[in-house]
Parts: structure tokens; sequence; C-alpha cells
């Protein structure tokens, strides 16, 4: 074979280059300290690289979320024990107004302290971490509490179940006893109401057919059939409470407007309150027309149908059953409430905490539960530790001087105070999952960080001596092919 000058030039051009590239190589693994700067340098390394990237990506996040969390509970832990001192400062005036030594003008002075005590727990109830209020369940952008009226009734036959509803305000407690016996929207009853603890009275009628009894700038509805007695037997106080915002725990809440005959379930996860209308049908087993809206009413998406009583919506089903009929009818309303409260956020690949509080769970107050508008129900299954309800009572036995409401506040105060520090200690103890969680990660970063070093950092000496070596080659190649592309047959003529 005859080799030319061109095969000779190609040859030595390519040996040239090919030991140059070694040492850009080299010297680009020395600049980085990096053995592997790409797939070609070792495939299977660079897979192992990339996969512990990741889970180092995964650890961080987890980090950062832990960090989140204890922000969230590091501030409600803080709350909850401003709150514990609050109510320590409640109780001990409810025990300095229990005894008999006090005049109504110093228990007086003492409800003045009360209602700043109570003005503060609500404040607290408030408690935003970044504009996001920590105990309103998942309903973070609006307070948890707003500050309202409430009742305490005085009469043993009645029950929570008589009072419709308390509205209006005042600054002072509000007295009200009924002056005859009779039947709350039957009879016509005298009452009267005082708004100075008993110094001074205004005398009021509530006539046939109405169940509201008016108090200037209050109003106290009682359920039809009520039955009150003769010459005060029949009280009420009309004082401060707080009223929950927020959602709870408690599942799918439907109420409905019209259909009196369907009932109603909803399933699935949804996002928030909807309304659906009917807009045309009379039997639910039929076809039937509706719209939704996910704002309240402002606006509808219409022409939705429905043929099997099962209407599909936006993260659900809204399902109708026939109670004593199947009618339905155009107008016809219903609203699906979610109450689903907790904000949870991973923690590690398998388990996640819960960062927020449900208010109502902790300080009690009341609670608008079916969604009719209407606050009338707090802790129904322990109403003893209604924290909200015990410093608006005791507020409202203070001001009318009543010795025997301050003695059972007492007790309520008590029971209420050992519930916050239950809830404390849920919260502490989700402090304590967020600490050893956030030791665990930081062993797997510092293991998965040892092993990505193992697999990539460059050993510095062995890299130095390849250097050195690929220097070498590249100059021995560069002698060898100048003098090589030098030789010619006219040099031996």
């Amino acid at each position: 074979m005859r080799v030319t000058h061109n095969m000779i030039f190609g040859s030595s051009i390519t040996n040239i280059n090919s030991a140059l590239s070694d040492v850009m190589r080299l010297n680009a693994m020395n600049s980085a300290q990096k053995q592997i700067l790409s797939p070609s340098d070792n495939p299977a390394g660079y897979n192992q690289i990339l996969n512990l990237r990741a889970y180092t990506t995964s650890l961080n996040q987890y980090q950062d979320n832990i960090d989140t969390a204890r922000g969230w509970l590091n501030l409600a832990d803080e709350m909850l024990l401003q709150a514990s001192e609050l109510i320590t400062s409640s109780r001990e005036l409810a025990e300095q107004a229990a005894t008999g030594t006090l005049t109504a003008d110093q228990r007086e002075s003492l409800a003045s302290q009360a209602r700043q005590n109570l003005a503060s727990m609500i404040s607290i109830a408030n408690t935003e971490y970044v504009e996001q209020s920590i105990f309103a369940g998942h309903k973070i952008d609006d307070n948890a509490y707003e500050q309202a009226l409430g009742v305490t009734v005085n009469d043993e036959n009645l029950t929570a179940g008589d009072i419709v509803s308390v509205v209006g305000e005042a600054e002072h407690t509000i007295l009200i006893q009924t002056l005859d016996a009779g039947v709350v929207g039957t009879d016509t009853i005298d009452y009267r109401y005082s708004t100075d603890g008993g110094e001074t009275w205004t005398q009021a009628t509530l006539t046939a057919g109405d169940a509201v009894l008016d108090c200037g700038t209050a109003q106290l509805e009682l359920a039809a059939g009520t039955t009150v007695q003769a010459d005060g037997d029949t009280s009420f106080y009309l004082r401060p409470t707080a009223v929950y915002q927020g959602d709870t725990n408690d599942g799918v809440n439907i109420t409905k407007n019209g259909a009196a005959d369907i009932s109603a379930s909803a399933d699935g996860v949804f996002a928030g309150d909807i309304n659906v209308r009917i807009d045309s049908g009379t039997d639910i087993n039929a076809a039937v027309e509706y719209s939704y809206s996910l704002d309240g009413g402002n606006t509808w998406v219409e022409g939705n149908v429905t043929s099997n009583a099962r209407m599909p919506l936006p993260g659900g089903f809204l399902n109708l059953t026939s109670g004593a009929g199947t009618a339905i009818a155009a107008g016809d309303q219903f609203r699906i409430t979610p109450s689903d409260a907790d904000i949870s956020v991973n923690i590690n690949r398998y388990s996640e905490v819960v960062v927020n509080n449900v208010g109502l769970d902790i300080f009690g107050g009341l609670y608008d539960s079916d969604g009719d508008g209407t606050a009338t129900e707090g802790l129904p299954d322990s109403p003893e530790e209604n924290l909200f309800e015990a410093m608006g009572e005791l507020i409202g036995y203070l001001e009318v001087n009543d010795t025997d409401g301050i003695a059972e506040c007492l007790e309520k105060l008590k029971s209420a105070h050992e519930r916050l520090e239950t809830f404390a200690a849920d919260v502490g103890a989700r402090e304590n999952r967020l600490d050893a969680q956030e030791d665990i990660l930081e062993t797997q970063k510092g293991n998965a960080t040892s092993r990505l070093a193992g697999i990539e950092d460059a050993d510095l000496s062995t890299l130095l001596v390849e250097i050195a070596k690929a220097e070498s080659i590249y100059q021995s190649v560069l002698n060898s092919a100048s003098r090589v592309m030098q030789l010619s047959l006219l040099n031996y003529l």
C-alpha cells in the first residue's frame, strides 16, 4: 500500500487532536475537581449522580416544608401559651368576684378587665402567620373569629334549642326578664330589659305571633312555642361572645332552599362552597337541568343536565334522594359547604404533619354549623369546655352582679383551660415530630452527599498524574508528528 502525504498529515492531525482532547478533558476535571463531567465519562456513574441529586433535592424540599411547618406551629405554641395566661387571669377575676364581700361596683370594675381579656383572646385566636390565619382551618384568608352577642338563659326549663338567634350589639350586658307567663308566638307577653345591670328598666311587649324580644340595640329571637315564666323567673343575659368564621373537620354540610321532600348528600373533594340551582325539571329521577356557582351566586355555570339524581360538580357529585315524593321545581337550591380544615405538608416520602388548627376545637365560641346564617352552636359535645362562652358568661354575670353565676364560671373556665392545654400539648408534639424528622433528614442528606462525592469527586493526586501523563503524550505526539511531516524522498536524493 502506498502511504501518501495526505494520509501522513491526516493521521498526524488525528493523533494530535486526540492527545489534545485528553489534555483538555483532564484539565476540565481538574478545574471542576470532578471525575465525571458528562455521561460519556462514566454512564453508570452519571446515572447514579442524577439519582442522588434528585434525592438530595427532595430532601431539601422536605426541609423547606419542615421550616414552614415550624413557623406555623411555633407561633401557635406561643399564642396558646399567652391564651393560657389570659385564662388564668380570668379565673383570678372570677375568684375575686365570687366572694360575698365585693360590691356591685367592684364587680363592674372587674367586668371591665374581663372584657379586655376577651378582646385579647379574640386577637390571639385571629393570629396570622405571613397574613394567613393559623386557627381558622383552611379558611386562612379571613379572621377565625368575630366578636358578637351571645345569650345566657336563666330558666332550667329552657334549652339551647329555644334560642333562634341573637343579633345587634351592646356595650354592656343586657338583662331581660319576662313579666308574664305564656307561649312565644301565641300569647302576648310583657317583658323588661336593663342595660345597666338592673339599675334602670325599659318595659316592652312581645305581641302574639311575634318571637323577637327587642332591646333597642340588640334583639333576641326565641323559637315559636317556647314557654316562659312570669315575674322574672325566665331571664336572659345578652353578653359578649365570639363567633367562629373558619371551618371544621365535620365533613360536607348541605343546606337547601325548597325541595322539602328531597334529601341531599355529596361525595368528593370540594375546594370551596358550591351553590346548586334547579333550572327546570319536576322529577329528580327524570331529566333535570341545573346550574352551579362557585362564588356565592354571583356567576353561574348553566346548561348542566342529569337524569339519575346525581349531579356532577367540580370536585364531586350532589346526590338527591326522595323522601315522601320525588318532586322538584325550578328555583330550588342546595348549598354544599365542605368542612375539611386540615392543612398538611409532607415531611418525608411517607408522612405529613398538620400545620394549622381548628379554632372552634380550642377556643369554642358560637358556630353556624348548618350554614343558615345563624350562629347558635359551639361545642355540642362538651359545652362546659367552651372558652369564649365561659369568658362571655363571666362578663355577663359580673355586669349584672350575679354571684351564683360567677361561681359556675369558675368550673367552666377550669374545664376550658384544661381543654386548651390539651391542644397546646398536641401542637408541642407536632413540633417535636418536626425536630426528630429534621435530624433524620440531616443524616440522610449527609449520607447522600458522601455517596455523591465518592462517585463524582476527583482524586487530586491521581488526576495530577493523569494530567502530567497526558501532557507528556501530547508533547511526544507533537514532536514525532513534526518530524514525520518533514520527511520527503527529496531529502535522500
